[in-house]
Formats: C-alpha cells, sequence, structure tokens
C-alpha cells in the first residue's frame, strides 16, 4: 500500500511539472457543479480563474466524449425494438431511459468506464492563493483534486 501512494505521488509531482492533472472521469463529472460555481465567483483573482476555466474547458470534452460512450454503452445492452434499443417512457419520477436487459453487466461496464482517468492540461490551484476567497465547503469537497498545500 506504501509502494503505491509513492507511485501516486512520484506520478503528482511528474504531472506538474508538465502542467498536467489527472482525473478519474467519474470524479470529473461530479465535479463540474462545484466548477461552475468557481468560475461565477468574481472575487476568485483573475490568473486562478483564467486556469480554471482552461481546466473547465478540458474536463468538458471529455465529459462530451463520455456520454458518446456512454450512449453507445446504453444501446448495447438496451433491448431491442426492430434494429433500435427500447426506450422506457418518462414519468412523473423518472425521464425517459434505455430498457437495459442486463443491468448487472451494463453496471461493470459503466463502473470501468468512470473509472477511466484522464489526463486534461492545467495545474493544481495553490489553496494559498485564494486566500480571502469564500468557497463553500461542498465545493472545495468536490474540488480537492484541483488544489493543492
Amino acid at each position: 500500500m506504501g509502494n503505491l501512494r509513492s507511485m501516486k505521488r512520484a506520478r503528482e509531482r511528474q504531472q506538474a511539472k508538465a502542467g498536467e492533472i489527472t482525473i478519474a472521469l467519474g470524479q470529473a463529472i461530479n465535479s463540474t457543479q462545484s466548477l461552475n460555481a468557481l468560475l461565477g465567483m468574481s472575487e476568485i483573482p483573475i490568473r486562478q480563474s483564467f486556469l480554471i476555466g482552461k481546466i473547465a474547458r478540458s474536463l468538458s470534452a471529455e465529459i462530451e466524449q463520455y456520454q458518446v460512450s456512454r450512449k453507445a454503452l446504453c444501446e448495447r445492452y438496451a433491448e431491442k425494438d426492430g434494429d433500435k434499443p427500447r426506450m422506457i417512457p418518462a414519468t412523473e419520477t423518472q425521464p425517459e431511459h434505455y430498457d437495459i436487459k442486463n443491468m448487472a453487466e451494463f453496471e461493470k461496464e459503466h463502473q470501468e468506464l468512470i473509472a477511466t482517468e484522464v489526463t486534461i492540461p492545467g495545474t493544481k490551484i495553490k489553496v494559498s492563493d485564494l486566500a480571502g476567497v469564500k468557497i463553500a465547503p461542498a465545493h472545495v469537497m468536490g474540488l480537492d483534486w484541483l488544489f493543492e498545500g
């Protein structure tokens, strides 16, 4: 376990030199709301705001590709009506969605997909560079991968 941690820290140091951040797709998807909240904060210094904007654009491209892959995965596991995937109509509590025939296999592949790590250009933001900026704790927790020391 200690060896894995030291390998991860070494990779992070190497990426910091190269100006790259690695993040799991699932983590990127879950952090978009917090990232957008930061982008809307006028008290963030302009340099950090610029860096956050670049990171947000890069993550957006990765999330778009995820959506394409997820749709293909849904269509592969959906029951078929002829050659088209069967959809379950929307209700008051659920939006329209695919009729997945083998949910266990679908979930297994979907978990593999969201665990995929992507590397985006960018550097972590130093917490000290945001001194005096009031960021909600939920946003800080959602973006722990973006901040350093």
